[in-house]
Parts: C-alpha cells; sequence; structure tokens
C-alpha cells in the first residue's frame, strides 16, 4: 500500500469519526448534551488548574475558553453562548474545590 493510500485512508477514518461523534451529540437530549458539556469542561478547567496554578483566575479561564473553542467541533460550539460557557465555567470550578477538598490525594497533584 503506498503512503497516498495510507493517508487517504487516515483522513476517511478521521472524518467518519468525526461525523459519528456530531451526530451521536446530535440525538443526545439536551439534559444529556449540557452534562457531556459539563463534564468536558470539568476536565478542562482541571487541566488548567494543573498548568497555572494558584491566583491566575484570569488566565486559567482564558485558557479554557480557548481549550473548549479549539477542542470541541464548530457545529457544537456555536450553540453555547459566552454566557453559557461562562456558568459552566463558574460550575467546573466550584465542582473542582469540592472535589479537592473531598480528596486529599488529588490536591498533591492539583493546588487551587
Amino acid at each position: 500500500m503506498e503512503l497516498n493510500q495510507v493517508l487517504v485512508m487516515v483522513i476517511a477514518i478521521a472524518i467518519a469519526m468525526f461525523v459519528a461523534m456530531v451526530v451521536w451529540f446530535w440525538k443526545l437530549t439536551k439534559a444529556e448534551k449540557r452534562k457531556v458539556l459539563e463534564q468536558i469542561i470539568f476536565s478542562l478547567v482541571l487541566e488548567a488548574e494543573k498548568q497555572f496554578g494558584e491566583k491566575t483566575g484570569e488566565a486559567k479561564y482564558a485558557a479554557v475558553v480557548r481549550m473548549v473553542y479549539t477542542a470541541l467541533p464548530k457545529v457544537i460550539t456555536g450553540f453555547i453562548s459566552p454566557k453559557l460557557l461562562g456558568i459552566l465555567i463558574e460550575n467546573a470550578v466550584l465542582e473542582m474545590k469540592e472535589y479537592l477538598l473531598k480528596n486529599p490525594a488529588a490536591q498533591n497533584i492539583i493546588t487551587i
């Protein structure tokens, strides 16, 4: 198999996976979609906390917003208003703080 054929096959698989993800997402109920978004944003908030550490709230917030818009397809992010995204991020921050208080071992990995 030639390199061009392999590249075409890899691209075709990537496109098929993308389409499948978008179709799967759109078949979810509104509540299920929100839950998926909440889980994604929670993981991005944790990542920003690990990356930036203490007292950089604005930098962490901007990083999470940037990661949301780069990680998720436009067909999904196009329906997330800045206000809703802000609410989801703030909720994720509160959830993270609660998680870290209840899980001292996680505090060694992430500091608030």
